[in-house]
């Protein structure tokens, strides 16, 4: 019976792994690469530890610097985060055009 609760609990893992991949996907392909700034996504860094094995352990660590990213709605309407470097980020007000001032 654990095995069985087991393996479900690992299929419903692995499925919500899929999903997130294809749910960061879809929000990469879609995102605008132009419009109006109508806001600010600041993601820090943070760093997340992976350890495989049992005789020895090992550990390896990965970091992920920080994001800085406009919302942009395009002409079309359509909505997404663009990731920019940091001065692009503290250049572009919410309310201005980018990457071209209007």
């Amino acid at each position: 019976m654990f095995d069985k609760l087991l393996g479900s609990i690992f299929v419903v893992f692995i499925a919500g792994i899929i999903g997130l991949i294809g749910w960061g996907i879809y929000e990469a392909v879609t995102a605008p690469d132009a419009g109006y700034v109508i806001g600010h996504e600041y993601h820090p860094a943070w760093t997340s530890v992976s350890c495989h094995g049992t005789k020895p352990v090992i550990c390896i660590p990965t970091y992920y610097p920080p994001r800085y990213c406009l919302v942009l709605r395009a002409d079309d309407g359509n909505e997404g985060e663009h990731c920019v470097d940091e001065k692009t980020y503290n250049d572009f007000k919410v309310g201005s055009h980018y990457p071209d001032p209007r």
